[in-house]
Protein backbone atom coordinates (compact mmCIF):
# COMPACT_ATOMS: atom_id res chain seq x y z
CA UNK A 1 0.00 0.00 0.00
CA UNK A 2 1.13 3.57 -0.63
CA UNK A 3 -0.21 7.10 -0.42
CA UNK A 4 -1.12 9.19 -3.42
CA UNK A 5 -1.01 12.95 -2.83
CA UNK A 6 -2.94 14.79 -5.55
CA UNK A 7 -2.97 18.56 -5.99
CA UNK A 8 -4.81 20.57 -8.62
CA UNK A 9 -3.56 24.08 -9.39
CA UNK A 10 -5.39 27.04 -10.90
CA UNK A 11 -2.95 29.78 -11.82
CA UNK A 12 -3.50 33.50 -11.40
CA UNK A 13 -4.18 34.81 -14.90
CA UNK A 14 -1.17 37.15 -14.77
CA UNK A 15 1.14 34.17 -14.10
CA UNK A 16 -0.17 31.75 -16.75
CA UNK A 17 3.15 32.09 -18.60
CA UNK A 18 4.90 30.49 -15.59
CA UNK A 19 2.86 27.28 -15.81
CA UNK A 20 5.53 25.23 -17.61
CA UNK A 21 8.20 26.41 -15.19
CA UNK A 22 6.08 25.35 -12.21
CA UNK A 23 5.50 21.95 -13.81
CA UNK A 24 9.26 21.49 -14.32
CA UNK A 25 10.01 22.47 -10.71
CA UNK A 26 7.42 19.98 -9.43
CA UNK A 27 8.78 17.21 -11.69
CA UNK A 28 12.31 17.85 -10.37
CA UNK A 29 11.23 17.06 -6.80
CA UNK A 30 11.13 13.36 -7.72
CA UNK A 31 14.93 13.31 -7.97
CA UNK A 32 15.64 15.56 -4.98
CA UNK A 33 13.40 14.23 -2.20
CA UNK A 34 14.31 10.71 -1.09
CA UNK A 35 10.89 9.68 0.24
CA UNK A 36 9.20 10.35 -3.10
CA UNK A 37 8.68 7.14 -5.05
CA UNK A 38 7.25 8.82 -8.14
CA UNK A 39 5.86 12.15 -9.31
CA UNK A 40 3.47 12.70 -12.21
CA UNK A 41 2.34 16.08 -13.51
CA UNK A 42 0.08 17.11 -16.35
CA UNK A 43 -1.10 20.28 -18.03
CA UNK A 44 -4.80 20.75 -18.67
CA UNK A 45 -6.11 21.16 -22.21
CA UNK A 46 -9.80 21.50 -21.33
CA UNK A 47 -11.36 24.86 -22.09
CA UNK A 48 -14.00 24.51 -19.37
CA UNK A 49 -14.22 27.54 -17.11
CA UNK A 50 -14.04 25.37 -13.97
CA UNK A 51 -10.95 23.46 -15.09
CA UNK A 52 -7.66 23.58 -13.21
CA UNK A 53 -4.40 24.27 -15.07
CA UNK A 54 -2.05 21.64 -13.65
CA UNK A 55 -2.20 18.37 -11.73
CA UNK A 56 0.47 16.97 -9.42
CA UNK A 57 0.48 13.37 -8.20
CA UNK A 58 3.09 12.38 -5.63
CA UNK A 59 3.49 8.77 -4.51
CA UNK A 60 5.02 8.01 -1.09
CA UNK A 61 4.99 4.90 1.09
CA UNK A 62 3.17 6.20 4.20
CA UNK A 63 2.01 9.22 6.22
CA UNK A 64 5.44 9.93 7.75
CA UNK A 65 6.93 9.99 4.24
CA UNK A 66 4.22 12.43 3.14
CA UNK A 67 5.04 14.65 6.11
CA UNK A 68 8.74 14.49 5.20
CA UNK A 69 7.92 15.45 1.60
CA UNK A 70 5.85 18.43 2.73
CA UNK A 71 8.53 19.64 5.15
CA UNK A 72 11.49 19.08 2.80
CA UNK A 73 13.41 22.30 1.98
CA UNK A 74 13.16 21.74 -1.79
CA UNK A 75 9.38 21.32 -1.52
CA UNK A 76 9.22 24.48 0.59
CA UNK A 77 11.06 26.41 -2.17
CA UNK A 78 8.49 25.29 -4.74
CA UNK A 79 5.70 26.04 -2.28
CA UNK A 80 6.90 29.66 -2.08
CA UNK A 81 6.51 29.91 -5.87
CA UNK A 82 3.09 28.25 -5.70
CA UNK A 83 1.89 30.79 -3.15
CA UNK A 84 2.88 33.55 -5.58
CA UNK A 85 1.52 32.23 -8.88
CA UNK A 86 -1.40 29.95 -7.92
CA UNK A 87 -4.87 31.33 -7.23
CA UNK A 88 -6.52 28.10 -6.06
CA UNK A 89 -5.65 24.52 -5.19
CA UNK A 90 -7.56 21.35 -4.42
CA UNK A 91 -5.86 18.50 -2.54
CA UNK A 92 -6.70 14.84 -2.01
CA UNK A 93 -4.51 12.38 -0.08
CA UNK A 94 -5.52 8.73 -0.17
CA UNK A 95 -4.22 5.21 0.37
CA UNK A 96 -3.62 3.35 -2.86
CA UNK A 97 -3.38 -0.44 -3.10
Amino acid sequence: MMIEHVVLFRMHEVYKDELNGLKERLDALENTIDVVQRIETGLNFSERSDAYDLILKVYVKDKPALQQYVAHPEHQKVLALIKKVVAQTAVVDFFKD
